[in-house]
């Protein structure tokens, strides 16, 4: 149903129809919220806030009857929230909205139909976070706020076995090759990829390890790197200016074949966009391939 104001008793207007003159009040017969025009804004401004309204099944449509008030959302699983387009048609014209908070375990997350929240599709919010969301007429816009509390210089962290979303601070990204599918270094003294893992861009710690199985005949050395180039160990000086991953190896002094495992160590890689980081595998060797395999880790910290 269309919104109607009542700027007179018993004189009503559609609401996208109405733009009341300075300091006069209208009632919006469908949300039943107070407005104040300023002779410029269709529909008026809405006066104050509402009461809250409790949100506890894992979906809730925004009707009008919402505009203005709190959400709380409480459920223990995801919840998704999704709002009109952001018109005056909507009662979402510019400067109207409402907040959402989010009490409950499961994340919230917020869509729009054909606007957009921020520039995004849509936004989410985690347990103890909240947002004011308003219109410009157009799109939303969400001003997001935490309640989390802890001691100055420290940063809460989650309170449970869960997983930091994409794009946040403890993001975690790995890959890990078994015995089973171990990787055989055909040729002596080449790199060879174990596995690789994409990363987006971001401030990310990465780490390996890598276990060489014995060779035939003899090995004196083992490598381990983290590595931006397909099947190319890092440079020591690449390591050192942080512009490539980690590396390590093991010498085996008089070429005993003897089965190994090659720790990376753990290195910064500032990335600037998507970008492929690659486990790499080295040995030096006579005789029958060894196999290796092994894993790759990496947490975005920043």
């Amino acid at each position: 149903m269309a919104a109607v104001l009542e700027h007179r008793r018993g004189v009503t207007a559609a609401v996208v129809a109405l733009t009341p003159a300075s300091g006069e009040l209208v009632l919006n017969t469908e949300d039943l919220t107070l407005r104040v025009g300023d002779a410029t804004q269709v529909g008026g401004w809405t006066v104050g806030g509402g009461p809250t309204v409790s949100v506890t099944t894992t979906s809730h449509a925004v009707v009008p009857a919402d505009q203005g008030h709190i959400l709380i959302c409480s459920n223990a699983a995801a919840t998704a929230i999704t709002l009109p387009q952001a018109t005056i048609a909507n009662n979402f014209g510019n400067g109207q909205g409402l907040w959402v908070l989010v009490e409950g375990a499961g994340t919230v997350t917020i869509t729009p139909a054909t606007s957009t929240i921020n520039g995004a599709a849509s936004l989410v919010l985690v347990t103890g976070s909240g947002a004011r969301i308003f219109s410009n007429g157009t799109n939303y816009f969400a001003i997001i706020g935490s309640s989390l509390q802890g001691t100055v210089g420290q940063i809460p962290g989650t309170a449970t076995n869960d997983n930091a979303g994409a794009g946040n601070v403890g993001e975690y990204i790995s890959s890990n090759i078994v015995s089973g599918s171990a990787v055989t270094l055909t040729l002596s003294i080449t790199g060879y990829n174990i596995t690789s893992i994409s990363l987006t861009a971001g401030d990310w710690d990465v780490n390996g390890a890598i276990h060489f199985n014995a060779p035939g005949t003899s090995s004196t050395g083992s490598d381990a790197g983290i590595s931006l180039v397909s099947a190319t160990l890092p440079t020591l000086s690449d390591t050192i200016s942080g512009s490539n991953g980690p590396y390590s190896n093991i010498n085996t002094p008089g070429g005993t074949a003897l089965p190994q495992t090659v720790v990376t160590g753990t290195g910064r890689l500032s990335i600037a966009s998507t970008t492929t980081v690659y486990l790499v595998a080295y040995s030096i060797y006579t005789g029958t391939a060894p196999t290796a395999y092994g894993f790759i880790r990496a947490r975005r910290v920043r």
